[in-house]
């Protein structure tokens, strides 16, 4: 009986080294994973250029607001995650999707949904959807749900990174207001 109390008492001692040694590892690594947030790869670029956008929309009317998404020079095909507005106030997202090009190579500025794009029956949702191509018309449906002017600094492109997910951003502002002038 004496010969199973020690190797008991081996047993927790190696238990007690062991439990130590990983969490001298894990403890360390957990700090990182702020680090491996999504980071801007450029490997898929939106509109830049600090343009301004204004769309005539009455308090809870949706339209469409689109941007183009351009893969760099050399990149392989890239699967999407999913898009969100930039510093929204008084605007919600209501769907995000990928939408072919107009026949005539046409992208989306904005567009009423009482007077749909020939192509809007094609889209996408954008979670998922692979950007195969030198460029992808991103839309995104908005509703505009406060009574002063709406505004969003851009939209927010998640994607799939190589080493992790990665996020293009646009700087073109876009306004929803009872009238633009």
């Amino acid at each position: 009986m004496g010969d199973d109390s020690a190797v008991a008492s081996s047993a927790v001692l190696s238990f007690r080294r062991v439990s130590r040694a990983i969490a001298i590892v894990v403890i360390p690594m957990t700090g990182l994973t702020g680090c491996l947030g999504a980071q801007d790869t450029g490997d898929i670029r939106l509109s830049t250029g600090g343009a301004e956008l204004c769309a005539p929309a009455k308090v809870g009317e949706s339209l469409v607001i689109g941007d183009v998404a351009e893969l760099a020079s050399g990149v392989t095909p890239q699967t999407l995650l999913g898009a969100e507005l930039i510093d929204a106030d008084g605007i919600e997202l209501v769907e995000v999707a990928v939408l072919p090009f107009a026949d005539d190579g046409g992208s989306i500025g904005t567009m009423s949904l009482d007077n749909p794009n020939a192509n809007w029956e094609q889209r996408v949702d954008v979670k998922g959807a692979v950007v195969d191509e030198e460029h992808a018309n991103i839309v995104v449906t908005v509703r505009r749900t406060g009574t002063e002017v709406a505004r969003a600094e851009g939209i927010r492109l998640e994607y799939e990174g190589a080493w992790r997910p990665s996020y293009a951003e646009s700087n073109v502002t876009f306004t929803l207001e009872d009238s633009c002038s």
